[in-house]
């Protein structure tokens, strides 16, 4: 069935006869209960049971088929779990799925929790390769950000015990997992990442007291270095698509939480080299007659040298990067760090000369018809 449903998720509707009727039959019609079947494999009946994770793991994909064949499945889902955790011993669903009533999200956050349980033998993410609850809990946030979606995914509740509450901590944890044996939980915590891009009100400050923060430099350093250094650096592929959350994330972090923009300054422009910057940025200053306008030059650079290697340098890079996305999301992070203000944006990037120019249109509410880094876009006639 788990093959079935693949099939049909990813196959063209009317184009193949086989995947039209693997919908219609698991999906569309009530032939066959595999929806009530799915969801009741997925609800323990007591708690003391667990499925492995491997079997777990095929049972979540088929759930994201499913969301792939028809996304509003999701509500007879739902009616299904219910129905079935209605008739499971009244001990079992409060204690396994506290904070309201049972339904997809809170069970896969239920199986979530239990998969990074901090009392599992051995601590996740585990070191052996047939220990799968890596791939289970990538999968499982995969489904979860199907479901966000299609605004399935609560995130704001009073309820301190809730399914939002109990997410939010959970992808915090994940991404502050401090022994990670190969980078196996990777997966798991870029899969976090999609899931923070719409995090409620406060959750910026939640991950900067819970000291998330390095955490997310750490997501972002590894992700540039693959698509800066790796094979795949000329091709537009999944690493490149990637890098674009975790920039939006740190962006919206540092936007809601001051002490949190501080942080993530910091972890990119170090503080050890702060006054080396400060002397130098008074001096160029100086030179334009202490007017920011002066700043207009050409063949700009950085204030201080941005030794390669360093995370600035790479986010220099992503500012330069042909994939249009990485380029604007890597520059709105740098300018929301220097608070937006052009001096000193220019000072810390070497580019930006037209950006003082760009705030008086803006002062003007001036809209161009096009903007362009590109040369040869600007001479519409011979390109």
């Amino acid at each position: 069935a788990s093959l079935s449903l693949f099939h049909a998720a990813y196959g063209a509707p009317g184009h193949d006869a086989m995947a039209d009727r693997t919908r219609a039959v698991l999906v569309d019609e009530d032939e066959v209960d595999f929806v009530p079947v799915l969801m009741g494999l997925l609800l323990p009946t007591e708690l003391s049971s667990s499925l492995p994770p491997p079997l777990l793991l095929s049972l979540v994909r088929s759930c994201h088929f499913l969301l792939g064949c028809n996304p509003v499945i999701v509500g007879k889902m739902n009616k299904s779990i219910a129905v079935i955790a209605a008739e499971r011993p009244p001990e079992v669903a409060p204690r396994l799925f506290p904070g309201g009533p049972v339904t997809l999200v809170s069970v896969l956050v239920g199986l979530l929790r239990s998969a990074l349980a901090e009392t599992s033998d051995p601590p996740f993410p585990g070191t052996e390769p047939t220990d799968r609850r890596p791939e289970l809990v990538a999968e499982i946030l995969r489904v979860l950000f199907a479901l966000r979606a299609n605004m399935a995914v609560p995130y704001t509740d009073s309820d301190g015990h809730s399914c939002a509450r109990q997410l939010g901590e959970t992808l915090c944890r994940i991404l502050t997992i401090s022994q990670d044996p190969g980078g196996r939980s990777r997966g798991s915590r870029l899969a976090a990442v999609n899931l923070l891009m719409d995090f409620p009100v406060g959750y910026g400050r939640y991950l900067r007291e819970k000291e998330a923060i390095p955490s997310l430099l750490s997501v972002l350093e590894a992700q540039a270095d693959e698509v800066i250094e790796g094979p795949s650096r000329k091709r537009f592929d999944a690493s490149k698509a990637a890098l674009v959350p975790i920039l939006a994330v740190l962006d919206r972090v540092a936007a809601e939480d001051a002490e949190a923009r501080v942080l993530i300054k910091a972890g990119i422009f170090p503080q050890e080299e702060e006054d080396a910057y400060q002397a130098k940025a008074r001096e160029v200053l100086a030179k334009g007659g202490g007017n920011s306008n002066g700043l207009r030059t050409k063949n700009m650079k950085p204030a201080i040298a941005m030794p390669r290697g360093t995370l600035r340098h790479k986010i220099l890079r992503l500012m330069t990067w042909p994939e249009s996305s990485c380029k604007r999301c890597a520059s709105e992070l740098l300018w929301r760090l220097c608070d937006g203000d052009a001096s000193e944006f220019i000072l810390r990037t070497g580019f930006g000369n037209a950006v003082h120019m760009l705030e008086r249109l803006v002062e003007r509410d001036i809209t161009p018809d096009a903007l362009t880094d590109q040369t040869s876009a600007h001479d519409c006639l011979e390109g």
